[in-house]
């Protein structure tokens, strides 16, 4: 049944996808539905495909219920028997957001392209206090949001509920949660490998949420603390998608992933990069995934560190911090730390340009200002 779940997720996320006018298998736009999704000009006839779906979904949880309720009966007594009479209670839940979303979007005989979150948000938390983990990223965070935003909060506690089963009632090999065994494992214990390597650079709430689930030559795995922080990879498909609403940590993942050998574009939406990984070096890529966690502290709050020591005044946009950055935290080949060293160098001359604009604006020599940390830092990298 946790494999169920976790296809209702892709289902339901792919659905989502389709009315922002995007096929998530393809990566194609669909040029229509982009702009019904860009207007919310919709009509009953346009979301069948949402109805449709929704109750499929809904029909899907019923199975699971009468499955969970007959298992439990015959099932030992104790955690499996109450884990499974759990499932029977958050599938019902589920269903009834589903239920909710596609009473929202077609209420008083016209089409509601923006929603209430208050009752979603009821169903979110209820999910959320069971499992004991937050789902429901977009209705928990604003008071209004867009039914393709609010099936994906869906898919999130559907994701979050087959997490949380996949724990309690399979087996684990460190961090990886073998679902249904598959080509994805190796994948998931190469990503183990590399977070244990790097945990120093978690933050503690960050290290405590990791988790990869492998589902045949899928793997989704949880790559941080914050709600629907996620990576799926389908070794089947060739695709990756990863999930953040971080521009500058989009941006720079989509390098990492890069440097695996894939072929990415950051979104500007979820998932925020979606990448073509079938000549990808696989253990570069479960590198890639592991320097995702706790990215936005290691790396932004390290370059504003590194620049701001040595010029309070010195201003910088993300694209000379991200130049800077992003070659120093990639699979550390020889090349790639020669290259780093060459960055730095750049680092300095950003540096140096910008300090030279203060003190033209006002009125000093460069050198009154800062040079000698200027040549003190290339000393130190000769």
């Amino acid at each position: 049944m946790i494999d169920r779940l976790f296809e209702w997720e892709g289902k339901l996320r792919k659905l989502a996808s389709y009315y922002q006018g995007y096929d998530i298998e393809s990566g194609r736009e669909i040029p229509e539905l982009k702009r019904k999704a860009d207007s919310g000009e919709w009509s009953t006839l346009d979301l069948i495909e949402l109805f449709k779906t929704l109750h499929e979904f809904c029909d899907e949880m019923a199975e699971i219920k009468e499955w969970a309720s007959n298992t439990a009966d015959i099932a030992p007594t104790g955690r499996i028997a109450d884990k499974l009479r759990e499932l029977k209670t958050l599938a019902n839940i589920l269903c009834r957001m589903a239920d909710k979303i596609e009473d929202m979007v077609c209420s008083g005989g016209r089409v509601n392209p923006v929603l209430d979150s208050g009752e979603l948000r009821e169903y979110a938390e209820e999910v959320s206090k069971r499992i004991g983990d937050a789902c429901g990223y977009l209705v928990r965070a604003s008071e209004k949001v867009p039914f393709q935003g609010a099936v994906n909060d869906l898919a999130n506690c559907v994701h979050k509920v087959a997490e949380y089963l996949a724990r309690e009632l399979k087996g684990s090999e460190g961090k990886c949660v073998v679902v249904m065994p598959g080509k994805s494992r190796e994948l998931c214990r190469r990503w183990d490998f590399w977070t244990e390597r790097l945990k120093k650079k978690y933050s503690d709430k960050d290290r405590g949420k990791l988790a990869g689930f492998v589902y045949g030559g899928k793997a989704y795995f949880r790559v941080g603390s914050a709600t629907g922080h996620a990576a799926e990879v389908d070794l089947d498909a060739g695709r990756l998608l990863y999930y953040d609403d971080d521009e500058f940590v989009n941006r720079l993942m989509d390098y990492l992933f890069t440097m695996a050998g894939a072929e990415c574009e950051v979104t500007g939406e979820l998932p925020g990069v979606k990448c073509d990984i079938k000549d990808a070096d696989m253990d570069k890529l479960a590198y890639a995934l592991a320097n995702a966690t706790s990215l936005d502290i290691n790396l932004g709050g390290a370059a504003e560190y590194i620049l701001n020591r040595a010029f309070s005044q010195v201003t910088y946009d993300d694209s000379d911090k991200l130049h800077v950055m992003e070659r120093l935290a990639t699979y550390p080949t020889r090349d790639i730390l020669e290259e780093a060293y060459k960055q730095m160098k750049y680092a300095v001359d950003v540096i140096e340009k910008e300090a030279s604009k203060i003190a033209e604006e006002v009125g000093m020599e460069f050198s009154d200002i800062g040079r000698d940390i200027v040549d003190r830092l290339l000393d130190e990298l000769a």
